[in-house]
């Protein structure tokens, strides 16, 4: 086996491999590597990014960011987050897998110690098709990682419109009900966004947080993987005018709910719940098979406090209906000493 990094010149091959594998989601896609590139510059990220080769063939792909923290520190992760897990070609037997495993971790582990990292955050895609189908523990506890797991909410968007609409929150349906004559939902797609558009939905996201949460760069890049067919932007609109956006990643059927951005004097008047539920339905008849809501934390975790706004926010999310189901992912120490610096 021999690794070869991912540029530019081979960036198709990195997505044609993205396509093919099981253990892929919209993360690992060429895409949102540069998206993730540009996301934090105050973090400088650097990539390190691979392929590993064996016999003049793609056998698995790695995302690899080498980032500076918060401590100015060098560590593996995306914006001070989790890296997108490797991804290996379907069809492997389970000791084959194991050995491309040992070969992926032993890399990244020396170049921990070539550029003195700190430690690594990885994250197993919950949308990924291997996910619902093979994966059903944290394999990363093998190469030496801490768990830290959350739960995430996701629709089955396969068991029809009745059912997930009796499977949405007493609460939650009576605010469909009544806020529903007041707002419609127009769907952009690849067929039919426009710069000046997806130029709206941006200067929406500046107004709904009352600033620049990111840079321009981002934006685009977002608006490529809409006109790639890997998202969709979904306006909310009042008789009269556009008030919010809600953007949505699709990738191998299924989709995930990226974010939002809503006029602040509409925030509290039914909004979210007419737009979730129209989002709903056309996911159902397009045939999508999961819809990811989003996260549900309850508690503090050992990385973060959770305050009562996104505890409100989980309780919101999960009254669309669905399962919450656990997102497997782990932090792996470099450096022992460094764990006191992260732990709240």
């Amino acid at each position: 086996m021999e690794i070869r990094l991912l540029d530019h010149h081979n960036k198709s091959d990195w997505d044609k491999f993205c396509l093919a594998s099981d253990d892929a989601w919209f993360w690992h896609t060429f895409n949102w590597i540069q998206y993730s590139l540009n996301y934090y510059p105050k973090a400088k990220p650097v990539n390190h990014s691979f392929f590993v080769r064996e016999n003049k063939k793609d056998i698995a792909i790695c995302p690899l960011f080498l980032e500076q923290d918060q401590n100015q520190q060098p560590v593996f992760s995306f914006g001070s987050g989790f890296l997108p897990a490797p991804c290996l070609e379907n069809n492997l037997t389970p000791k084959k897998r194991q050995k491309i495993f040992n070969y992926i971790f032993n890399y990244i582990n020396i170049l921990a110690q070539k550029y003195n990292t700190k430690l690594i955050k990885t994250r197993i895609p919950p949308l990924s098709p291997n996910y619902f189908k093979n994966i059903c523990y944290n394999n990363l506890l093998e190469y030496g990682y801490l768990p830290c797991d959350y739960n995430t909410q996701i629709i089955d968007l396969s068991i029809g419109l009745n059912r997930l609409q009796k499977n949405i929150r007493e609460n939650h349906r009576r605010n469909i009900k009544k806020y529903s004559h007041e707002f419609s939902l127009v769907v952009f797609h690849k067929k039919n966004i426009t710069e000046k558009i997806f130029k709206s939905y941006q200067n929406m996201h500046r107004l709904a947080a009352g600033r620049i949460t990111r840079p321009n760069k981002t934006f685009q890049l977002m608006l490529d993987a809409i006109k790639q067919g890997n998202g969709s932007l979904f306006a909310i609109k009042s008789k009269k005018n556009i008030i919010g956006y809600y953007l949505i990643n699709i990738y191998k059927k299924n989709a995930y709910y990226s974010s939002a951005a809503v006029r602040p004097d509409y925030d509290e008047h039914g909004v979210g719940h007419v737009a979730h539920w129209e989002i709903i339905k056309y996911l159902n008849k397009n045939n999508f098979h999961y819809y990811e809501i989003g996260w549900q934390e309850y508690s503090d975790t050992w990385l973060e406090q959770i305050d009562n706004k996104r505890k409100n926010i989980s309780l919101f999310k999960s009254g669309f209906g669905g399962f919450p189901k656990t997102c497997f992912q782990g932090i792996k120490f470099y450096h022992q000493d460094y764990i006191k610096k992260i732990i709240i």
